[in-house]
């Protein structure tokens, strides 16, 4: 039909490193007509966040069938070249690299893997002898291990970590300097002395709990690069044209995006490391895209040498939250390991999607998030929605939660430290980051004791949630009136309401353990006494009638408190 112009429904850069994800919860076909107006059988469904890229096509913003078509790339086969084709705008979202995105020509891409020591020890003679020890070496605390599962270059001294025949995820760190073989390449650890092996804590067998980045966070398959920080910014969004559409043998395509979250000792000038997974069908998929690029292998170096393109402003606009052990800062004891944590962390998205750790399973449905088991934490790049945050108990005891919000500006810190928490129970925190930067409360805290789905408590923080204070604000409680019946202070029976006849206690319970300076009483907000020492109790014993508000606010020795307050019903 007649194509007719309304405003189009996106802005959009044509051709530049742009992509466009799918917004659309049941997902859209891509019609891979000539015109936006065809109309015929052939659809390809693309599910909800798909990336896309807007190509150029004289037909672009035109409007068919109620909608503003662009023509668009989804893909590359090896067989057709690019996937292309007509998608709705009104489904779309643009996410991407701005113009001004820092270009560097003639990078070294590699590969790096968490290496198996089953693996290792099939292929470990063929390696060259100085790429490879031999025999075996038992290491306190942790047994006998194969010395090229440890030392080789495939090993967890060069890879950086590794499993072994137990399953168990091993890592090093060293304080020594790199060999080099005569083409300049790094080889293996020079002083074996100056490397101690330690167990990394197993919270799964997913294969992206493998290692932890340059920025304390999980590094994730064909997701996460290492470079060297002095040429490209940990934290960069890095774009590789020739990796995008890359199929791996499980149908999943490459959208040549990656995050600059590791460096190693031998990342040095323009060099990118892509972090590809565990064992040798990881390195296999790798050795596969090399040959299909072998075009772009340098003679010298034999290596794969491509151009990138990268965004520093990731740096900037990133937010996490991290679940830390409260009693140990550094969040390692002196094993290294994390202490347990009765608790999960959640971070949900305005359309519900979460990514965290969910009855044990790892999700990760917001875009462009990042869940760590190593660290307990949850990255979100390029955060664009809002988001709560959600600790849910797995057993009794303590969590301490740190929530960063960066910017160019400042840094806004949220934290909070030895929170009590029980199996089922939910903490739900929202902050308002306006209010918490100008130091005000602007934490919520949402209490589900049981689970059930409705929160019987909310209290408010500002930037530092302590354990006293916590329960200062969730154990203050006015335990007299309850809602009953009371003639001169005796409770007669249970009511909706307190209704109260005569004089009457009030009474407040504070949880035992805190160091409470005193009780403030008031009514109707107006100041009635002062109580220094248990019980907290105040006789109101005024001749009043009708309805009352009866207020306590509760203040510790570290300058705390907390208000509460109930509505009553008083005559005579």
């Amino acid at each position: 039909g007649e194509y007719t112009n309304p405003p189009v429904s996106i802005n959009v850069n044509v051709n530049n490193i742009v992509s466009y994800k799918i917004t659309s919860e049941n997902g859209v076909f891509i019609r891979s007509e000539r015109k936006p107006s065809d109309n015929s059988n052939k659809m390809t469904k693309l599910s909800k966040g798909s990336l896309l890229q807007i190509v150029d096509h004289k037909d672009n913003g035109k409007f068919a069938n109620g909608y503003h078509w662009w023509f668009v790339k989804f893909g590359t086969s090896a067989t057709t070249g690019d996937l292309v084709g007509w998608c709705a705008g009104e489904y779309l979202q643009s996410y991407g690299f701005p113009q001004n995105s820092k270009k560097i020509e003639g990078v070294e891409i590699t590969a790096y893997y968490s290496c198996v020591e089953s693996e290792i020890e099939e292929i470990a003679d063929t390696f060259p002898e100085k790429y490879n020890p031999t025999g075996s070496e038992t290491i306190e605390g942790l047994g006998t291990f194969n010395r090229a599962f440890l030392y080789s270059a495939k090993g967890v001294v060069m890879q950086g970590s590794g499993r072994d025949k137990l399953g168990r995820l091993i890592k090093c760190r060293t304080s020594s300097d790199w060999i080099r073989d005569e083409d300049g390449d790094a080889v293996w650890i020079a002083d074996e002395n100056a490397v101690e092996f330690y167990e990394a804590p197993l919270w799964s067998q997913s294969p992206w709990d493998i290692s932890r980045g340059a920025l304390w966070y999980g590094i994730s398959p064909w997701h996460s690069i290492a470079v060297d920080p002095d040429v490209i910014p940990l934290g960069s969004i890095v774009y590789i044209k020739e990796l995008d559409g890359k199929e791996l043998s499980n149908g999943e395509r490459l959208d040549g995006y990656f995050v600059a979250e590791d460096t190693g000792g031998g990342i040095e000038g323009k060099h990118i490391d892509l972090f590809v997974g565990t064992g040798n069908a990881a390195l296999s998929e790798w050795w596969n895209i090399q040959e299909e690029l072998k075009d772009k292998i340098d003679s010298e170096s034999k290596r794969l040498k491509l151009d990138v393109q990268y965004d520093d402003s990731g740096l900037w606009s990133s937010k996490k939250a991290e679940l830390k052990s409260p009693a140990e800062l550094k969040l390692y004891n002196s094993q290294n390991r994390i202490t347990d944590i009765p608790a999960e962390l959640r971070v949900y998205d305005s359309q519900d999607r979460i990514t965290g750790l969910v009855d044990g399973e790892v999700k990760t449905e917001i875009p462009y998030s990042i869940y760590s088991y190593f660290d307990k934490a949850v990255t979100i790049v390029f955060p664009t929605d809002s988001y709560h945050y959600e600790i849910k108990g797995i057993g009794k005891g303590t969590y301490g939660l740190t929530i960063t919000s960066i910017s160019k500006e400042k840094n806004d810190i949220f934290n909070s430290t030895d929170i009590p928490i029980s199996n089922n129970t939910i903490h739900r925190y929202t902050i308002n980051w306006s209010a918490l930067s100008q130091g005000l409360e602007g934490i919520t805290l949402q209490i589900d004791a049981d689970g059930d789905g409705a929160f019987e408590q909310t209290i408010t923080s500002d930037g530092e949630l302590t354990h006293d204070e916590f329960l200062l604000k969730t154990e203050t409680k006015i335990t007299k009136p309850e809602k009953a019946l009371y003639i001169v202070n005796n409770k007669i029976l249970s009511l909706f309401t307190p209704l109260i006849i005569g004089s009457i206690d009030i009474e407040v319970n504070v949880f035992e353990e805190l160091d409470i300076n005193h009780v403030e009483f008031y009514i109707d907000d107006k100041f009635k006494a002062n109580d220094t020492t248990e019980p907290y109790v105040w006789t109101w014993d005024e001749k009043t009638f009708g309805r009352h508000t009866i207020k306590v606010i509760a203040y510790d020795n570290a300058g705390n408190h907390v208000s509460k307050q109930i509505t009553v019903w008083k005559f005579f």
